[in-house]
């Protein structure tokens, strides 16, 4: 007997155990978790990880397609200038471009600012230079106002951050082949990323970005050609040759729009990356690598980060008085043919910098890289396609939480000394793998999180069942809207209840609204509650074909049921979706009618599409989630057609536009009652495959009768009608034509069947 509550002891003692180390494995990860994406610590982290995994790496050789022309000090010095080299005579850059052009470099960027005139020869001077060159980007200034709106909303009111523009002097706009702005956050945080486009700014493309299109337009002749091959979409948008894009400065134009077809269009854009890699056709290996990397720079974040190659001066540096001294003889510089050249003051010493900023390789004694090294790297960056990515974002959570709870295993079921080994072993393993990503693959996992967080619970037990406790509320709210409106729209007022005031959304519609018969005879003879139990029964069974194909079940009233197929354009397989959903209905309806005889419920559908507005319609304390616009009403009336022709499924001729496999036939053009457009009406038989003999004998047979009732040929039509039999649209035709040989049409009849009833 001791035995026995001793033994039951240990077991419960070795479950409490358990369930200490499942909590705490939670707790951990949990603890991680928010560490990593909390906008507390995920700032810390992050450069602490970028860190450690530079510190690693160590420095990388950069691409030797870059270069740059150092207006430092010593060149100053040298030519006897300023130490600023926005005080240094304009005739100075007419001679360094000159020179850089006689060496048949592709793109000079200039990181040099040029407000206003400095006398009119070097100005000249320099304009016809630029123009000559005609390769030259020129850097922007960007000007950033904060607006108060306090006289407006008040002194707590928010205020309104303008970004704008600033182009260099006109004269020197005109000359350059582009223009770009090249914005850095002059703030004592470490600098991690550069924007590639900026949205504050109508999506501009920066410095970096511009000079990559310009040195692909300057490199090779068929780029724009090559470019109309892989997005024949945008061919017409394109300019017509290198001179035009680069004579009429559409470089920013066509990187705006390049990156909003491909942010529009994410499929296109793979495939063309894919046709990059396997066709030959397009061009050389250089000419498909900068066409890879001008479509992976418009593909980019608007801020990616920077995968920095080592401290300053590691990027080729020339400086400026060599390309001066040797612009007549290129032997005394590096080959430059094709290369990409940025001018700048890439200061050497921390007393002389003053456009440093703070990055991971800021060196001891406190020199930063300078901006013009910055857009350097990150035009290196780009045409590489090796700007750095960090681990997607589930990925680390789970990371995350794995190495949490692999901690918490080992150090509670492992001995203290193998359990040191297996940490130090993992953490080994781990440091190398990233290694491996961050040098090879440009992505960098999470460290600090994984390695500093595990062991460390932060928070009591009392948050941990209250977090626990809110989060199966929750779940079980989120569970009981789902029986309301689709996962979506509850995923969305699960994040925020403002998207219920959110206007509504535009989309491509299809609209089917079914109708039962006898419904009104039923609700009045039945009891209320037998009467739900029974159209629960059969929405059952009509919803599921609904659900497998991909609609939504919008509303449901009475009787009535209208669902929805929603996607951004028109498409064919949204349709088939549609009416093969109306077809299984049908085919759930009879079932339903076979086991109910004496409370069947025969079914109608009713099919139409076109662009709709999908949101939450109402007010106050009352919304409900439906379309809005002209093709739900128009799918009803549809609907009510069946009635006059004795059909089952009808639809216009827009859902059937692009759809396959079915069996259909053309019933006529009708202005249904309350419109003033008509619609080509279309009766859905069958699928193709399930059709049979007769179906297509009939529809053959109807389509030559509606042929002959359009040319107005009543006997003839007549007598087609009757050969379909009991057929329902043919009955209704045939007494049209017996009224129209008594009394015909009027001379402008077109065929045309007038509704003024629902």
């Amino acid at each position: 007997m001791l035995l026995g509550n001793r033994s039951s002891g240990d077991m419960a003692h070795s479950l409490l155990r358990r369930a200490r180390v499942v909590v705490l494995a939670f707790l951990t990860s949990l603890a991680g978790l928010f560490c990593a994406f909390s906008p507390w610590c995920c700032r810390p982290t992050l450069d602490m990880d970028l860190a450690i995994w530079f510190a690693l790496r160590g420095t990388k050789s950069p691409p030797q397609e870059v270069a740059i022309v150092n207006l430092g000090s010593e060149s100053a010095a040298r030519l006897g200038l300023p130490d600023r080299p926005e005080k240094w005579p304009r005739t100075i850059y007419a001679d360094l471009i000159e020179g850089l052009s006689r060496l048949g470099v592709a793109v000079i960027a200039m990181d040099i600012y040029f407000p206003a005139p400095r006398g009119s020869t070097g100005d000249k001077l320099l304009a016809r230079a630029m123009k000559r060159a005609g390769n030259v980007v020129l850097f922007e200034y960007m000007k950033r106002r904060v607006i108060s709106l306090d006289r407006v909303h008040g002194p707590n009111a928010p205020r309104l951050m303008v970004e704008t523009i600033v182009p260099p002097l006109s004269l020197f706009e005109k000359s350059a082949a582009a223009t770009a702005p090249f914005p850095l956050p002059k703030v004592p945080v470490r600098l991690n990323r550069f924007w590639a486009f900026k949205s504050a700014a109508g999506d501009a493309p920066t410095l970096p970005v511009v000079a990559l299109y310009v040195s692909a337009l300057n490199r090779f002749d068929g780029f724009l050609r090559h470019l109309g091959q892989l997005f024949p979409e945008m061919a017409p948008q394109l300019p017509e040759n290198r001179n035009e894009a680069l004579k009429n400065r559409q470089v920013e134009i066509l990187a705006r729009r390049l990156r909003q077809y491909l942010l529009l269009h994410g499929p296109q854009a793979e495939e063309a990356l894919n046709a990059l890699a396997f066709q030959s056709t397009l061009g050389e290996e250089g000419e498909r690598k900068f066409l890879r990397a001008v479509i992976m720079a418009c593909m980019e974040p608007e801020a990616p980060f920077l995968n920095f190659y080592g401290p300053p001066g590691t990027l080729r540096i020339i400086p400026g008085y060599k390309v001066l001294e040797c612009r007549d003889k290129g032997e005394c510089l590096p080959d430059l043919k094709n290369k990409a050249v940025f001018i700048g003051a890439a200061r050497q010493e921390p007393s002389e910098q003053k456009d440093g900023f703070y990055t991971v390789f800021t060196r001891s004694d406190g020199l930063d890289l300078s901006g013009v090294e910055i857009a350097a790297t990150a035009f290196s960056n780009l045409l590489e396609g090796e700007t750095l990515r960090p681990l997607n974002q589930w990925l680390q959570a789970l990371v995350i939480c794995f190495w949490g709870t692999f901690i918490i295993l080992v150090a509670f079921f492992i001995p203290p000394a193998m359990s040191v080994l297996a940490v130090v072993s993992a953490s080994a393993l781990y440091l190398f793998t990233g290694l491996f990503l961050f040098i090879n693959r440009a992505v960098f996992l999470p460290f600090v999180t994984p390695v500093l967080f595990p062991g460390l619970v932060a928070y009591g037990l009392s948050v941990l069942w209250q977090y626990i406790r809110v989060s199966a509320e929750r779940r079980n709210i989120n569970e009981a809207f789902l029986h309301y409106l689709p996962s979506r729209v509850v995923n969305s007022l699960a994040r925020d209840r403002a998207f219920i005031k959110r206007p509504p959304q535009m989309l491509y519609g299809i609209c089917l609204m079914t109708d039962a018969e006898r419904y009104t005879t039923l609700s009045e003879h039945m009891d209320p509650g037998k009467l739900a139990a029974l159209m629960n029964s059969y929405y059952e069974r009509i919803f599921e074909p609904v659900k497998r194909h991909g609609g939504i079940v919008s509303d449901v009233l009475g009787d009535s049921m209208l669902a929805i197929w929603t996607g951004t354009k028109p498409a064919g397989t949204l349709k088939t979706s549609a009416a093969r959903a109306a077809l299984e209905i049908m085919e759930a309806a009879a079932r339903f009618n076979a086991e109910n005889q004496s409370v069947r419920l025969p079914t109608r559908i009713g099919l139409h599409s076109g662009y709709l507005a999908l949101g939450h319609l109402g007010a106050l304390d009352h919304y409900e989630f439906t379309p809005i616009g002209d093709i739900v009403n128009t799918a009803s009336r549809i609907e009510g057609l069946n009635k006059y022709l004795g059909t089952r499924i009808l639809a216009s001729a827009e859902v059937l536009d692009n759809a396959s496999g079915l069996l259909t036939r053309e019933l006529g053009t009708f202005l249904l009652a309350g419109k003033s457009i008509p619609v080509v009406i279309y009766e859905i038989i069958s699928t193709v495959e399930d059709s049979t003999l007769f179906q297509m004998r009939l529809c053959e047979l109807f389509v030559r009768a509606l042929r002959d009732f359009r040319d107005k040929k009543w006997q003839e039509a007549a007598r087609a009608f009757r050969e379909c039999g009991e057929d329902g649209p043919a009955r209704f035709y045939l007494g049209y034509c017996m009224t129209y040989l008594k009394t015909p049409p009027p001379d402008d009849w077109t065929g045309i069947i007038k509704l003024d009833r629902k």
